[in-house]
């Protein structure tokens, strides 16, 4: 199955916040605008497993 996603229509892309570095350059290779991908790791580090429940209880949870 092929499903097409317009990445204009998302409001976010969250990604496992391993590092900065790695958020920024995929979201530059994927042309994604970097204000759709919020980042908490300089708040909280990486925090394995748990970043994406992390980054959406702390960065989206006023969204």
């Amino acid at each position: 199955m092929n499903i097409e996603i317009n990445k204009g229509d998302l409001d976010y892309i969250l990604l496992h916040q391993a590092n900065k570095y790695l958020m920024s350059v995929l979201a530059r290779n994927a042309k994604i605008p970097i204000d759709k991908v919020p980042m908490n790791i300089e708040k909280f580090g990486n925090t394995s497993g748990a970043s994406i429940p992390l980054l959406i209880c702390d960065t989206l949870r006023n969204d």
